[in-house]
């Protein structure tokens, strides 16, 4: 019979993938989950969980709401600790923006922690995949707050808020993602300082895969869908905040979309595709909501 320590480190590493959570978001730096508490066993152990890239490609973490402090820290040591052993893999990350119970004011929105250079670190930067829940300003995103970086690798984001927040606000526009393919969006809250902030704040072009929740213009929405010029698959839930249908639109053509799927009150769906012409239309569905 062969024992565990005996076997190779090529079939502890995949025996230890296998270790891993289904739910991404269990997959939390801590020493009571894998892939650290496979580390804590013996040296060989440690051994093969270090030297298998892909038990380090995926994190979840909950970043603090409170200023500075020795969690952040952790946090950051955390984040490190996986760059260092996900070798040349791209990692997919999952942050979770741990708030306070009752909305937060305007005013602590303003003072809200600088995760700058959290989000500056190459681990980061180098995510393929990325998700963002709850965090109530994404301001600290903005390309012009983090020195015009970019995500070169990013090829899917999630922006989720909370639910019921009144105040949310976006980037002005987000870093530079030129190989941004799929992109989930929960906006279902709308600024008056900023009517047209969703507009700008991603670069829609690119995007193949759009998902999304959101409350804004008719002119707005527009305006994404024409930007969106390479989407093969889209859907949505809208909420429009006015009904008045703008004047004519010049006629836009889509030539990749095959897949549309639209939800919203019945008012929605008047003129909501005015001046576009889908060429590849294969399946759509428009469900109106109570």
């Amino acid at each position: 019979m062969t024992l565990a320590q005996d076997l190779p480190q090529e079939i502890l590493g995949i025996i230890f993938i296998r270790c891993l959570p289904d739910n991404a978001l269990q997959l939390q730096p801590s020493s009571s989950l894998p892939p650290l508490v496979l580390c804590h066993v013996c040296s060989s152990w440690r051994k093969a969980a270090v030297g298998t890239p892909h038990l380090w490609t995926e994190l979840s973490m909950q970043l603090p709401h409170t200023p500075g402090g020795k969690v952040l820290h952790t946090r950051f040591n955390a984040l490190e600790f996986w760059g260092c052993h996900m070798g040349a893999l791209l990692p997919s990350l999952h942050f979770q923006y741990v708030c306070l119970e009752r909305l937060m004011s305007r005013q602590e929105i303003r003072k809200l922690v600088p995760f700058q250079t959290f989000f500056q670190s190459p681990v980061v930067l180098n995510a393929q995949s990325f998700t963002l829940d709850g965090f109530p300003n994404l301001n600290l995103l903005d390309s012009t707050s983090l020195g015009n970086i970019s995500f070169n690798n990013l090829e899917y984001l999630a922006v989720r808020q909370l639910s019921g927040r009144k105040h949310f606000a976006l980037p002005l526009q987000f870093p530079t993602c030129p190989r941004l393919r799929r992109l989930h969006i929960d906006y279902d809250a709308w600024s008056a300082e900023r009517p047209s902030q969703i507009v700008t704040a991603f670069s829609w072009v690119n995007v193949t895969h759009l998902s999304a929740h959101l409350r804004l213009k008719r002119q707005d929405w527009y305006a994404i869908l024409a930007q969106c010029a390479n989407m093969t698959s889209c859907s949505v839930v809208l909420h429009f905040l006015e009904e008045t249908l703008p004047n004519d639109r010049p006629t836009t053509f889509h030539h990749h979309l095959r897949m549309l799927s639209v939800r919203g009150v019945t008012q929605t769906f008047t003129g909501v595709f005015n001046g576009f012409v889908f060429l590849l239309w294969l399946c759509y569905d428009f469900r109106a909501q109570a």
